[in-house]
């Protein structure tokens, strides 16, 4: 379920999908918290924070969905790529969440052969 989660190139199965979600989850929101903390410093408010993983989020899940993408070869498909958009919107309205539901979807699409 969690194996190979750093081969975005890697056709998975919808359970191992799952177990992309969760761990880039968990993985997003140590990082947004961090990054929060480093860019806001100690005494941003609790809305600066906010804002500044709002931004996180959308940024991450635009960028993987388009890694993912681009490793399999299929950033040449119009519906793909809209669904690559879709995970930033989504990550706009619900955050990462909502956003790399639309993510670990694309991670089970095949490996375009060349």
């Amino acid at each position: 379920m969690f194996s190979d989660l750093m081969l975005f190139n890697k056709e998975r199965t919808a359970k191992q999908a799952v177990g992309f979600y969760f761990a880039f989850l968990l993985i997003g929101m140590l990082a947004g918290g961090l990054a929060s903390f480093l860019l806001g410093g100690p005494s941003a408010s609790y809305e600066e924070g906010q804002l500044i993983g709002w931004y996180f989020s959308v940024v991450v899940c635009l960028i993987l969905s388009f890694i993912v993408l681009y490793q399999k070869g299929r950033l040449n498909e119009f519906g793909l790529v809209l669904l690559a958009l879709l995970s930033g919107i989504g990550a706009a309205l619900l955050g990462a969440m909502l956003g790399l539901v639309f993510t670990a979807y694309l991670t089970t699409k095949e490996i375009k052969s060349s």
